[in-house]
């Protein structure tokens, strides 16, 4: 009978932890090895502009996302567009190339 708080509370602990939702985030490189600048969008929202030879990270949650890149230098008649489906899981890097 003494045991039975401590049982309660070693029970309570347990589902409390189970409860709990650790969400876990990876990074994602993108990489510019052209000679021009591209606006960069996650998910629809602008990030900023990747000018040329440079690399930019992002720590992106786990789960979908929509990556892309915008051409702003030069563009001749229409700009060039990049699109990628992410699927972010935990600790597993991307590395996105802007060619």
């Amino acid at each position: 009978m003494k045991q039975l708080p401590f049982l309660i509370l070693t029970m309570l602990s347990i589902g409390f932890t189970a409860c709990t939702k650790d969400t876990c985030s990876s990074d994602v490189i993108f990489e510019n090895i052209t000679n021009d600048t591209y606006n960069l969008y996650i998910d629809g929202e602008y990030k900023l502009k990747i000018t040329n030879a440079k690399m930019e990270k992002f720590e992106l949650p786990e789960g979908s996302h929509v990556a892309r890149v915008e051409q702003v230098t030069g563009v001749f008649l229409f700009p060039r567009v990049e699109t990628w489906d992410l699927e972010v899981g935990c600790d597993n890097p991307i590395m996105l190339k802007i060619r």
